[in-house]
């Protein structure tokens, strides 16, 4: 999965140090994982949704 905006990743864990390991742990997991379809994004992450060919994650 590509994720559009690191920076913004980044720039929220300075921001909010107590959610860095959280954050990062999702960047990992959303970079490793090839999802077949949106169930299993669905399955993995409920704050999920698809905006046409783009998944939103409410993080």
């Amino acid at each position: 999965m590509h994720v559009i905006s690191h920076v913004k990743i980044v720039r929220a864990q300075a921001a909010h140090p107590e959610c860095s390991t959280a954050l990062d742990q999702w960047y990992r997991l959303t970079k490793r994982v090839r999802w077949a379809n949106f169930a299993e994004v669905k399955a993995c992450f409920a704050a999920v949704d698809k905006v046409g060919d783009w998944y939103v994650f409410d993080v």
